[in-house]
């Protein structure tokens, strides 16, 4: 199986996304969205946030997120033990 690490750069708005949410669940319901997203476009169900993207989120608390955020997405393959690998996505903040 051949295979080349893909980088994508993604805005998204998660206005939309979070719109009619109760406050408490934003933050928490932005990430799940994230991974929606990012599983949507790069058809993988295996998804790892990085932890300044996460901090990011959660730094003015549940109820105040961001509106629109820009990720930097790549897939990669992660070999495992037995010599089989899983195509993994992850997601980082961009600047």
């Amino acid at each position: 199986m051949s295979f080349s690490k893909k980088n994508i750069k993604c805005v998204i708005n998660l206005h939309k996304k979070l719109y009619n949410t109760k406050f408490k669940l934003r933050s928490s319901k932005a990430i799940k969205e994230i991974k929606g997203f990012v599983s949507k476009v790069l058809n993988t169900q295996k998804i790892r946030i990085d932890t300044n993207l996460n901090k990011f989120l959660w730094r003015n608390g549940p109820k105040k997120t961001v509106n629109r955020l820009k990720i930097l997405v790549s897939k990669e393959i992660n070999i495992l033990e037995d010599g089989t690998g899983q195509i993994v996505a992850y997601v980082r903040l961009r600047e």
